[in-house]
């Protein structure tokens, strides 16, 4: 995949395009999530904020992991397409992933042919892992 840039009007709108560039490349509508993930207010970008699903059922393409939960846990009953995480959780309160924890979950989630969406819109800042290669990116 060659490197492209798109201009967009909101961070809403560029998760629903990093969406469906995730869902084209590797031909799968499963997204795993945060749990207290926020990505925007549009319809794909909803379905992929799992805290506005506290009291409802989850949408069926949804999967929800804690914040430095097992990831292999999710993945083994199902090959995810894409992982979606702000490298800080805004709506969750500021809280930052355990040491290790987002490049252990991004090479699971590679390795099984899937990709990785890093949502920098809200927190405005770098991973505190470094170096860390994502795939797409909302910056």
């Amino acid at each position: 995949m060659e490197n492209r840039c798109f201009f967009l009007n909101s961070g809403s709108e560029a998760t629903e395009l990093a969406l469906r560039l995730a869902r084209a490349y590797t031909g799968r509508k499963s997204v795993l999530a945060a749990r207290m993930g926020y990505h925007g207010v549009t319809n794909a970008a909803l379905d992929a904020s799992p805290y506005k699903w506290e009291r409802r059922p989850l949408p069926d393409t949804l999967h929800v992991i804690e914040v430095g939960g097992d990831i292999n846990e999710i993945t083994n009953k199902s090959p995810i397409g894409t992982f979606i995480i702000e490298s800080a959780l805004s709506v969750g309160g500021v809280v930052f992933p355990p040491s290790g924890w987002l490049m252990k979950t991004m090479d699971v989630i590679r390795c099984q042919g899937g990709v990785t969406i890093c949502d920098e819109i809200q927190v405005r800042r770098e991973f505190q892992e470094s170096p860390i290669c994502t795939d797409v990116t909302k910056d």
